[in-house]
């Protein structure tokens, strides 16, 4: 299949367009103008490169035959609000929508689009101890702006959802593994207790998540090709843990002791369940402890 993927140099968008294009696919990675850096992740893999800023972008130089629309671009700037606000919701927002309207004019069958796990805000959302995708989204409590941009975006997917044979939405939770940004969740874990720094835990054991290798994450959105209809898909791991767990396994795999700190009351959770993903996608093949072991030897 012909497949155009915005985001393909980030840290999903990487495994997903090395997958996609070793099983044969022709895949299409969208890049910024002038990003060099990334095309180390693509030397060794036969795609394309389309030029593009997400920020200025022209559709009607976008390759034609394409037929499946992959949507993973997340702005860089989401912690700079609101001096990158303009930033942060063109690219979450705007870009999406001149998309979709553009997939339509050229006969895009399919469309699958990168939303978040944390659209659905505060766990008291949940109808169990874990978010099920029929779950009532946050639309009262402020989100921040950008995880109130993906809202939106996914708002705007599914106004499009009946013109296209397929459309995939799949809200992913934690993601980790080698080469990810030192700020995300995982990642700074790992740096915090390579360099001693504090990590504080509510409660004894602190928060509880289920955190998703990203290859295992990149399988779930490939397999997301074989759907029909519209999906809406949690992407999350098997394994349900503490903060304190997570500290605990990537201290053992550093050698080095951390250096916790609690404060009282009850923990926020946050776990996305994944029996529809499982049903209709893939089952999560990498343990934490493997994933993270990875994740340690490439960040250290």
């Amino acid at each position: 299949m012909n497949i155009l993927i915005t985001g393909a140099a980030g840290f999903l968008g990487r495994s997903v367009a090395r997958a996609l294009s070793s099983s044969g696919h022709n895949v299409y990675a969208l890049l910024k103008p002038g990003n060099q850096v990334a095309l180390k992740y693509f030397k060794d893999l036969n795609l394309q490169i389309v030029r593009q800023d997400l920020m200025k972008l022209d559709t009607t130089s976008l390759p034609g035959g394409i037929e499946v629309l992959m949507t993973l671009a997340q702005s860089s700037k989401f912690r700079d609000f609101p001096h990158q606000s303009n930033d942060i919701f063109y690219v979450n927002v705007n870009a999406n929508l001149e998309l979709l309207n553009w997939a339509l004019k050229t006969n895009v069958k399919h469309v699958i689009h990168a939303s978040s796990g944390g659209i659905y805000g505060s766990p008291s959302n949940a109808t169990q101890d874990f978010f099920l995708e029929s779950d009532q989204l946050e639309t009262i409590q402020p989100l921040g702006f950008y995880l109130g941009s993906k809202l939106c975006s996914e708002i705007v997917f599914k106004n499009y959802s009946h013109l296209f044979q397929s459309m995939t939405i799949l809200r992913p939770f934690f993601i980790y593994g080698p080469g990810q940004n030192e700020q995300m969740f995982i990642a700074r874990i790992i740096k915090s207790i390579d360099i001693r720094k504090p990590i504080t835990l509510q409660g004894e054991n602190g928060l509880r998540v289920n955190p998703i290798f990203v290859e295992d994450a990149a399988e779930a959105f490939c397999a997301a090709l074989n759907l029909n209809g519209m999906n809406v898909l949690n992407v999350a791991g098997t394994e349900v843990l503490s903060l304190r767990d997570i500290v605990n396994i990537i201290s053992n795999i550093l050698g080095k002791p951390p250096q916790i700190t609690n404060l009282p009351g009850e923990p926020t959770d946050y776990i996305g369940d994944i029996s529809l993903s499982i049903k209709k996608l893939s089952t999560p093949k990498t343990s934490f402890q493997d994933g993270v072991a990875q994740a340690c030897a490439y960040l250290l």
